[in-house]
């Protein structure tokens, strides 16, 4: 069922008395024509029936919307963004939603076929507002899948999770299944991201922030389709990247001061490790700049850290660019 733009303001659907489905799976959509369609049949293949579709296209030039319009089944609804990006897109579709439950599911990746059905039940039985599962990477090109990777909410207390979640995301987009009423204007995607790399970072921190009963499941339902080339979320390119995560771990220590709270040492210290990590990114594809900006960011993260923190006592007395040296010249004679 296509939707224009009209008729999403005014609800979304004309059949106003469907049954409310359990979970609205909302799927941004640009350019991805080679891979829609399997994004789609992973959900047709769902073990609960009790769901619907809402793929988003935001200014897609190929022709992924066509892929996506035979599909006949009434559950599927296609639909067009006034505003281009992730971000607008998933809130656009996040407008349209009325399922108890919301996954966001990018247009190149899939889901088991009992995922939404374990997920949605596994959070109901423990009273929860958000559910995280592991998930496995799957190469484009051969289908070989890595083994489970594992959300950082495992063996996390949620301060520290909150801890590291502001530099690092957690889990990738589809990984969590989150309560509709936990989303709204106040919480949703940060359509000022959409022009850098890294939105869900700053998306799951401000829903940590809002502190949701979250659990954990240690299942890998989600399937994360690995090297595509249009992919954000590779980090090929340094200086784009470090423009993305330096953006979003500001967006996050700006969220923070807004709300009239201090980061917390742990933040610091996590900060600090995600610009050594663009440094060391920097430095192995030979961009000089970006590893300067890299290094002093982390230099001035790690001046504010608290001096009992003993893990960084070493940075602290060499540096960090002597650190690193001395670290990879262990590596490379072990």
């Amino acid at each position: 069922m296509e939707i224009n733009e009209q008729a999403a303001r005014n609800g979304g659907s004309e059949d106003s008395g469907r049954t409310l489905p359990k979970v609205s799976v909302i799927t941004p959509l640009f350019n991805k024509e080679p891979y829609v369609g399997d994004t789609v049949r992973s959900v047709l293949a769902q073990t609960l029936p009790d769901w619907e579709l809402i793929v988003v296209d935001n200014g897609s030039t190929d022709r992924g919307a066509d892929v996506v319009r035979q599909f006949a089944d009434p559950r599927i609804r296609l639909v067009s963004s006034p505003r281009q990006g992730p971000g607008a897109a998933r809130n656009f579709g996040l407008g349209l939603a009325s399922g108890e439950w919301v996954l966001f599911l990018d247009a190149d990746d899939l889901i088991a076929a009992d995922y939404l059905q374990l997920t949605t039940t596994w959070g109901n039985r423990h009273e929860a507002d958000l559910v995280v599962s592991r998930w496995c990477k799957f190469a484009d090109d051969t289908g070989e899948r890595s083994p489970e990777e594992r959300p950082a909410c495992e063996g996390k207390t949620p301060a520290e999770l909150l801890d590291s979640a502001i530099a690092f995301t957690p889990w990738i987009v589809h990984a969590g299944v989150i309560k509709r009423t936990r989303l709204g204007p106040d919480l949703a995607w940060p359509e000022d991201m959409d022009r850098y790399l890294g939105e869900d970072t700053v998306f799951w921190f401000r829903l940590l922030c809002s502190q949701p009963r979250w659990v954990s499941r240690a299942a890998a339902g989600a399937l994360y389709r690995w090297k595509v080339p249009n992919r954000r979320t590779q980090n090929h390119d340094a200086a784009k990247w470090f423009e993305g995560v330096h953006r979003g771990a500001v967006s996050n220590a700006r969220f923070l001061e807004a709300m009239n709270r201090r980061l917390t040492p742990g933040q610091i210290e996590n900060l600090m490790r995600l610009y050594e990590d663009l440094y060391r990114l920097a430095r192995r594809m030979g961009n000089a700049e970006i590893a300067a900006r890299s290094l002093a960011l982390a230099q001035e993260w790690l001046a504010g850290c608290p001096a009992s923190r003993t893990a960084l006592k070493a940075r602290r007395f060499f540096g960090i660019r002597l650190f690193n040296s001395l670290r990879q010249c262990v590596r490379s004679a072990a």
